[in-house]
């Protein structure tokens, strides 16, 4: 199966708008550890802040989520993933990882699994082209993501 779009494919998940102040943030604190900073908080401080604030910013640049059918393709700042059929899921589930923020992991009957950032992608148009997979009382889906797509049925 291809791992890129086809031309018929929309778009359902792209970086969330919100996340550009947080992001920015932590750019302004990395750039200012390095600027006003000695060379210990330069090392400690300015440049892994700076370097997770262009990670960050670039994942929100880069990352899409497309649905071709009941195919899922996603992109994130490494590249292309490998599709995902959503008619063959044999489970989905929303959660929030303390540490990673919310993901929704994805696992085919092959037994790929697919892990998309709920915290820095919107993912609205995803749950509701999911409604047509998922069904309200389908046990693939955990509670918090059957809610989710409730919400968009």
């Amino acid at each position: 199966m291809e791992q890129r779009p086809g031309p018929t494919a929309r778009v359902v998940g792209r970086g969330r708008i919100s996340a550009v102040p947080i992001w920015t943030l932590i750019l302004l604190i990395g750039i200012s550890g390095i600027v006003l900073g000695g060379t210990a908080m330069a090392l400690i401080i300015g440049v892994p802040f700076t370097l997770l604030a262009l990670f960050g910013i670039g994942t929100l640049i880069q990352a899409r989520v497309w649905v071709d059918g009941p195919v899922l393709y996603s992109r994130t700042l490494f590249g292309h993933r490998p599709p995902m059929r959503l008619d063959q899921l044999t489970s989905a589930r929303l959660d929030v990882n303390h540490s990673l923020g919310r993901e929704l992991w994805l696992m085919g009957k092959d037994g790929a699994t697919l892990r998309l950032d709920a915290t820095n992608l919107r993912l609205v148009r995803l749950y509701a082209a999911m409604a047509e997979f998922i069904g309200p009382f389908d046990r693939v889906a955990n509670d918090r993501l059957r809610e989710r797509i409730e919400k968009y049925r």
